[in-house]
């Protein structure tokens, strides 16, 4: 322990053996602090009842980043998780998953605006690919499903039609029974 640990700044290994730096008050961490965890993955933000709370970047490790905020040690609300320079989601998470209004690129150029829900891809979104084509569509637990379309730059259609499990199924809807 080093500082004033109690009401003010200071250093001290938790009993994880990880080594927090920063503001305390009534002994607990509260405020600004960094904190640094025994296998090299580090925190810098704010703190509250001794718990990661507001807004704050967490570097992993193996390069990868999240900025954004926290509630009680769990990413919660508006982020971005940087899994390398051409792989970034951005969008709010609810308990530590993506949830809610998000956009991914993917490292090949691709992209994916719309909605999360459980952390996977859940009801209305455009997928854009790198050419710029554009299919829009609802999925649901990551796969495309129901009426879909696929669009070029220019909002030319390319493709109309119904998926279901990621599969085109064709033009007539499943329901039509013209199958």
């Amino acid at each position: 322990m080093e500082g004033e640990c109690v009401n003010g700044s200071g250093k001290m290994e938790m009993e994880s053996k990880s080594i927090y730096e920063g503001s305390f008050t009534g002994g607990n961490r509260e405020g600004l602090g960094k904190l640094n965890y025994p296998n090299q993955d580090e925190f810098e933000g704010s703190f509250l009842n001794d718990s990661k709370n507001g807004l704050g970047i967490y570097h992993y490790k193996n390069g990868q980043k999240f900025e954004g905020q926290y509630v009680n040690d769990v990413r919660n609300g508006a982020g971005k998780y940087i899994y390398s320079e051409k792989e970034i989601f951005e969008g709010n998470y609810s308990e530590g998953i993506r949830d809610g209004e998000g956009s991914y690129v993917y490292p090949n150029g691709d992209r994916f605006e719309g909605f999360y829900k459980d952390g996977k891809r859940n009801g209305p979104g455009k997928y854009i690919f790198k050419d710029k084509n554009v299919l829009e569509g609802n999925w649901k637990d990551n796969l495309l499903e129901g009426k879909a379309t696929i669009k070029n730059p220019r909002g030319g259609l390319i493709m109309e039609g119904y998926w279901k499990n990621n599969e085109y199924l064709g033009i007539n809807s499943p329901d039509s029974g013209e199958f």
